[in-house]
């Protein structure tokens, strides 16, 4: 994802015919990694299928572009079309959702301390919540925004399938969260 940004930070042609597509450029680097993350998988979810467009034109129409320009843009739609991908940024847009609020709680130093512990103590829960609710839904999501074969090279050797190895993933990461 810090490729994406990169890419159009260092290009105001690229910065600008992006926006012809989005009408929002990505977001700059803040001076908080968590909040750029935050801000920048965020976007990069709601606009996704914005930006496999914009990088299909330059690979259809690559005269503007240079060879380089050309086979990044081909390298981010293969990236922005895998499942993985597509289940990685519903997966961490819920978590930003919660946590961000959880940041801006924590930047505030007129917070008392009770206040804050309850404050975790609520995301700890709806991070549970998510994990105990949401798994199918994400997967299906997922699975349905991809525009090809969902294929996890791994998960066939293993005899697992991709639902049951995403599903493990999905445990870890909220388990370690929490």
């Amino acid at each position: 994802l810090n490729g994406l940004r990169a890419y159009f930070s260092h290009s105001t042609l690229r910065t600008d015919a992006l926006r012809n597509f989005t009408e929002k450029k990505m977001p700059d680097v803040s001076p908080t990694c968590w909040n750029f993350a935050s801000r920048l998988v965020t976007t990069v979810h709601e606009y996704r299928s914005h930006l496999v467009d914009f990088f299909v034109s330059i690979e259809d129409e690559p005269g503007d572009w240079t060879s380089e320009e050309v086979n990044m843009a081909s390298g981010f739609v293969r990236f922005l079309s895998k499942v993985q991908t597509i289940f990685f940024l519903i997966l961490f847009s819920k978590i930003f959702a919660f946590s961000n609020i959880l940041f801006d709680i924590f930047q505030n130093n007129n917070m008392n301390m009770s206040y804050c512990t309850e404050k975790v103590n609520e995301f700890v829960f709806t991070l549970q919540k998510l994990r105990d609710t949401e798994f199918k839904e994400m997967w299906s999501k997922a699975v349905n925004d991809n525009q090809k074969d969902v294929d996890v090279s791994r998960s066939k050797r293993r005899n697992c399938s991709d639902e049951e190895i995403f599903s493990r993933i999905f445990s870890e990461v909220l388990d370690t969260i929490i």
